[in-house]
């Protein structure tokens, strides 16, 4: 179970595209138009980056809970916060292995 999801991992089932969010300076200056218009696009950027991360998280989520027969599970939501926490920074395969270990603990 844990090695198919893996596999969705690396062939990137929850990746999305990151829209770019630095704004160079470089020939402008911080009030003109041009500048003041990446500023707006870098804004909009953020944004759909945080709402298309968000999207791909709970697809995730979902996921590892339908995979492990949780999806119903009372304690599902906490099971997911602690994978998350001890996870995250390390990427969704180690928030799936998280996953993997302490779902144990409910099932």
């Amino acid at each position: 179970m844990i090695n198919e999801i893996l596999a969705q991992i690396r062939d990137g089932k929850f990746d999305y595209i990151h829209k770019p969010t630095h704004i160079s300076r470089v020939g402008t200056t911080i009030s003109s138009p041009e500048y003041l218009q990446k500023m707006d696009e870098a804004k909009e950027n953020r944004e759909w980056n945080r709402q298309a991360e968000a999207g791909v998280r709970n697809s995730f989520r979902k996921t590892l809970a339908q995979a492990y027969g949780v999806s119903e599970h009372p304690k599902e939501e906490r099971l997911w916060e602690l994978a998350w926490s001890k996870g995250h920074a390390s990427g969704y395969a180690e928030v799936a292995l998280e996953y993997d270990e302490l779902v144990t603990l409910i099932t």
